[in-house]
């Protein structure tokens, strides 16, 4: 019996120890490559890759650790979607916190339903939202609905003829695949492009009606199927001006 008894008293301490140990590690700053790290999380994205993302952009932790703390929290499914930027001295605690409440580091630009893409290229001058000096992903939508505030309701990449992702100017890619915004150093932008494989008013490739998306990151041009752009910071939607 008394065997018994150590035995349940050495586990209960291990178990204290553990539990002390994680309850100090969720709640230690992080160590960051840089002055402030940033990650994008795609809709979709597993905990898994999340915690890889955070560790690729400079979180100086194992991400098997920083998984499982996503898991054994209970709330890794609840990570949303977005653009997330830490600073030194957050924690695994609230780095998840965080991403849990949807806390993201987000430009804004604002765009009126209905405008015209002359209208829309004409705020993007004005705006000063965009993060200076950086590309933007820049894509038509399938859906003209910028009501949920995020751009998530545009739908995905306009792509009637079902081809992969890829650069505006290559033979395989969505019709809606755009060139990159380019924000000057006030985060600014003015651009012009020829675009083909889009019609306006009819058929299959009508881009009238659809969304206007400008995202918070560079468009790799390569990442299945959305290019890994990020959050969507703009919504649009094009409409057709009569002469």
């Amino acid at each position: 019996m008394k065997l018994w008894i150590s035995l349940l008293v050495g586990l209960a301490i291990a178990v204290a120890a553990v539990a002390v140990a994680a309850w100090s590690w969720v709640n230690r700053p992080m160590e960051l490559a840089a002055d402030a790290v940033e990650v994008s999380v795609e809709p979709g994205t597993s905990p898994r890759d999340v915690a890889q993302a955070w560790v690729q952009a400079g979180v100086k932790v194992s991400p098997r650790l920083l998984f499982e703390w996503f898991r054994w929290s209970g709330q890794a499914r609840k990570i949303r979607a977005g653009n997330y930027e830490i600073a030194r001295g957050t924690t695994p605690a609230g780095l998840l916190n965080k991403m849990v409440r949807g806390d993201e580091t987000l430009a804004t630009v604002r765009l009126i339903e209905g405008w015209t893409f002359s209208q829309f290229r004409a705020e993007l001058a004005r705006a000063e939202g965009l993060k200076p000096n950086q590309d933007h992903g820049f894509h038509i939508h399938d859906k003209g609905d910028c009501s949920s505030g995020d751009g998530v309701s545009a739908g995905g990449h306009f792509n009637p003829a079902g081809k992969p992702h890829g650069a505006h100017d290559s033979a395989e890619r969505h019709a809606g695949d755009l060139p990159s915004l380019k924000a000057d150093a006030a985060g600014r932008v003015d651009v012009k492009f020829e675009l083909a494989g889009i019609a306006v008013g009819s058929g299959a490739a009508d881009v009238v009606g659809r969304g206007l998306i400008v995202h918070a990151m560079p468009d790799d041009f390569k990442t299945q199927p959305t290019g890994n752009s990020g959050a969507r910071i703009a919504c649009g939607v094009i409409t057709r001006q009569m002469s």
